[in-house]
């Protein structure tokens, strides 16, 4: 239930996120309001709750670390709704999957197998399929398409370093807390010095920045790591492989996107790529397991 509860926060992340921009919020703003909301909420949870926060100075250093990849992210995945549907940008992002197996391998954690191989090749010619606009019109943006890999490239690096070993003896809830804590103080920045406006100027705009800060923030992370302690990490990314089905069904039904047969055909693929390399972690885990 909890990683439904995600996939379906995630998934109509970028359709909110566009009707926000649609409503007249600049991207600066939304952030600069989202993220300080969010983090407000986190800290009040750990509090309620009374979890301990407490960290090393070499642990806080890390988190510090990750804030600032995940902050690089949002920066390029907020760029990417602005230029493509959000099922596209959802889908580009997805393809993180294959890049952590690719640089598990680089690193070592991983050895290359044929599924593997297979997988990440897969999700290539998907992308290529996407990409593909023989036509030279109506295509999708490659400025949106680059801003969407990219933004797949740091989510990447940003799972890679999560699953090192300091940051996985930490509670997850209390990663969160201090991840948050740069994109909560740059983002302000950030929109302090952009000149753009410092506060929402409609409660329909302030509606969308609760609704993204909430559910899209807190309670979708809070249910993410409990479906992963219920259920386990595999089973958890088999079933989160539908949240590009959700923001590809959002975009339709929301923003009214209209995806050209190409980009259905070529994401419809790259979610086949990363279901079997899920299944076949997950069957290599429990195999490990025996």
């Amino acid at each position: 239930m909890y990683v439904l509860l995600t996939s379906l926060c995630f998934g109509l992340m970028p359709a909110i996120s566009q009707m926000s921009f649609k409503s007249g919020l600049s991207v600066e703003t939304m952030l600069a309001y989202r993220y300080p909301t969010a983090l407000a909420i986190t800290w009040a949870y750990i509090l309620i709750k009374k979890i301990d926060y407490k960290v090393t100075k070499s642990q806080f250093a890390l988190l510090m670390l990750i804030g600032c990849i995940y902050v690089a992210f949002i920066f390029f995945i907020n760029q990417s709704y602005l230029l493509l549907p959000g099922a596209i940008a959802s889908i580009l992002v997805f393809l993180y999957v294959s890049l952590v197996v690719t640089m598990e391998i680089i690193v070592g954690r991983e050895r290359p197998n044929w599924i593997r191989f297979f997988c990440v090749a897969l999700s290539l010619g998907g992308l290529i399929i996407v990409v593909w606009n023989p036509s030279g019109t109506g295509g999708l943006s490659l400025l949106g398409i680059a801003f969407g890999l990219t933004a797949g490239v740091l989510y990447a690096v940003y799972t890679t370093v999560l699953g090192g070993e300091k940051a996985r003896r930490l509670d997850a809830i209390v990663i969160v807390a201090y991840v948050l804590m740069i994109p909560a103080v740059l983002y302000v920045v950030r929109c302090w010095f952009s000149g753009a406006k410092p506060y929402p100027e409609t409660l329909e705009q302030g509606f969308y920045i609760l609704i993204l800060a909430m559910f899209c923030t807190f309670f979708g992370t809070l249910w993410w790591y409990k479906s992963v302690k219920f259920i386990g990490s595999s089973t958890a990314s088999i079933i989160n492989t539908i949240e590009p089905v959700i923001a590809y069904f959002g975009g339709m039904l929301i923003m009214r996107d209209v995806l050209a047969p190409s980009a259905v055909l070529g994401g419809a693929i790259i979610i086949t790529a990363i279901l079997i390399l899920n299944i076949a972690e997950s069957s290599k885990d429990k195999a490990a397991e025996k």
